[in-house]
């Protein structure tokens, strides 16, 4: 008799979560169809951190790439893994294009039955329409950061479903997998922690003392506590992994980093915040204007006139209201620790999207009640409609299409294995992903210029680079093809026309341009080589055979 009352609400779970599942698919299929049909699509920031899986299989990569090395070194150890175990099934392409699919369906599932429970159906099947949307954009390609969300909302999904064992699994899988998000988590439980102490000293302290109260929840502290500390640990290690290793090298002090030129406004690095598209069209426009704060000021005011109008969600407010916090608090205290709590706009990109997601569905779940039947359905399509058309991603914002390099990848790929290219960083970014051949640098090899030893490297083969590929004297380009031993020189005669490919080192920029001086691009001495080693591509470029002219002199 038992079981066939539960049956129907097993029915339901099931039949909702195939819906789940079809929209992941929907939604996948959508933003991933280009690179699903096409070899040369793949997110942009894969070559700096996927390509590296290459090494697993066919080594072509040259001994001790430091590029390579450091794109391995840098992963969390859980994602690490991950990639050795696909690699006998998927190469890194395969992988930054399949599996998305399998994080945006965590994340849908975990939403969804989040909020089904609270809030029905149709509230909670929106929720997820619009998360999975918005965030998608951050899942595409697969790195480490597409794991955030799913580790955020599946820890907040057995957290309140008070699953002690399975919110002490989700803390360590976070820690192994996206540290930032780990974080995030022990910062909630710490204020979530203190949310109780406050319920009990205001409710409860006149029918229990403080020790009854904890013995009451012996187990979740000790379960969770443990992993807690397990999880702070592992971070500790990769840390202490990275700092040691000879190719990272120690984190520049934080007054050094503020002083490079890559933190400036022509730079890469953002420490600003990002918390939703709309906060980041104001600030574009109001800098002077703290709109981040007045966002962040109106969504809890909101969420605190709802809590105290309808308290009967009192476990998932508290922790609605904790989340945002948190993420704030790690933004202000990887300010002032940075860099030793990674690039501090992170905690508000992670935390920010899904609280304002989660704020607007609470919203309504409460306003439905007072309104007729047909609020809560009212609702939810404007809900839908602004969400989707403010905050989606679009397929190029995703992915971005590196066909117009094809015939440089193919003639790349004829040449011998073990080599080393050099070239102007964008015509180097993906060679080492499609080719499996190692490069000197490239656009998105220097991307951790926060390690002393890794940065003075890639700069000081810039420098090199820039030398060489502006000189007029034939035997500067020979002693920096000496220097490096390079195989195979890119040449890009669009490079000196433009400067593409150098949006990345504006900084560096001005330094390529002292470099120019007053010389034509006649002058150069790449454009005076020996046919017989120059391999044309295209009208774009072309492949210089360092090797063999070293050899003809």
């Amino acid at each position: 008799m038992m079981l066939s009352r539960y049956r129907p609400a097993l029915r339901s779970d099931w039949f909702h979560a195939l819906l789940v599942v079809l929209y992941a698919l929907a939604c996948f299929g959508w933003y991933s169809q280009d690179a699903l049909t096409q070899p040369y699509v793949v997110n942009d920031d894969t070559s700096q951190h996927i390509f590296w899986m290459h090494r697993w299989g066919d080594h072509h990569f040259v001994p001790n790439d430091p590029i390579v090395a450091m794109g391995e070194l840098i992963q969390p150890w859980g994602y690490l893994a991950l990639a050795r175990l696909q690699s006998f099934f998927m190469g890194p392409v395969a992988f930054s294009v399949y599996m998305p699919f399998f994080a945006l369906l965590a994340t849908c599932l975990f939403c969804f039955f989040l909020l089904k429970k609270r809030f029905g159906f149709a509230l909670a099947f929106g929720a997820t329409v619009v998360l999975g949307s918005v965030l998608y954009e951050r899942m595409a390609g697969f790195h480490a950061r597409a794991l955030a969300y799913p580790l955020l909302l599946g820890f907040a999904y057995f957290f309140l479903e008070k699953k002690t064992w399975a919110t002490a699994t989700l803390l360590l899988l976070s820690a192994l997998f996206y540290p930032i998000v780990f974080l995030v988590e022990v910062v909630v439980i710490g204020l979530l922690a203190g949310y109780e102490a406050i319920f009990y000293w205001r409710n409860e302290r006149a029918t229990m003392t403080f020790f009854q109260k904890l013995r009451t929840q012996k187990k979740q502290i000790l379960v969770v506590g443990t992993a807690v500390l397990l999880g702070l640990a592992i971070g500790w290690l990769k840390s202490q992994e990275i700092k040691s290793s000879p190719i990272a090298g120690p984190t520049y002090p934080k007054t050094e980093l503020l002083s490079m030129a890559e933190f400036s406004p022509e730079g890469r690095v953002s420490i600003t915040p990002d918390m939703i598209g709309m906060v980041s069209w104001a600030v574009n426009r109001f800098p002077n204007y703290p709109f981040d704060l007045l966002m962040f000021a109106l969504m809890l005011g909101l969420l605190a006139y709802v809590i105290r109008r309808d308290p009967q969600h009192r476990d998932f407010d508290a922790w609605l209201v904790a989340l945002p916090l948190a993420g704030f608090l790690l933004f202000v205290a990887a300010r002032i620790l940075l860099f030793q709590l990674f690039l501090p706009e992170r905690y508000l990109t992670y935390t920010y999207p899904v609280f304002f997601v989660l704020l607007l569905t609470r919203l309504a779940g409460h306003w439905s009640v007072f309104w007729n039947k047909k609020a809560p359905a009212t609702l939810l399509v404007g809900s839908l409609l602004f969400c989707t058309w403010f905050f989606q991603p679009t397929c190029d914002s995703c992915f971005h299409d590196y066909s117009n390099d094809a015939l440089l990848f193919q003639a790349i790929d004829r040449t011998p294995r073990k080599g080393l290219i050099a070239g102007p960083p964008h015509a180097c970014d993906q060679v080492p992903l499609f080719c499996k051949r190692s490069v000197l640098f490239s656009y998105e090899g220097c991307h951790a210029l926060y390690y002393k030893n890794y940065w003075a490297l890639l700069h000081g083969r810039m420098l090199d680079f820039f030398d060489a590929y502006t000189a007029s004297d034939p035997a500067i380009l020979k002693g920096f093809i000496e220097k490096y031993q390079l195989d195979y020189l890119i040449i890009q005669r669009s490079f000196f026309e433009k400067n593409e490919g150098l949006a990345l080192f504006r900084p560096v920029r001005r330094e390529f341009k002292e470099r120019l001086g007053a010389n034509r691009l006649r002058d150069f001495a790449i454009n005076h080589l020996p046919p017989d080693c120059v391999l044309p591509v295209d009208e774009r470029y072309s492949l210089f055979d360092c090797q063999k002219w070293l050899a003809g002199n």
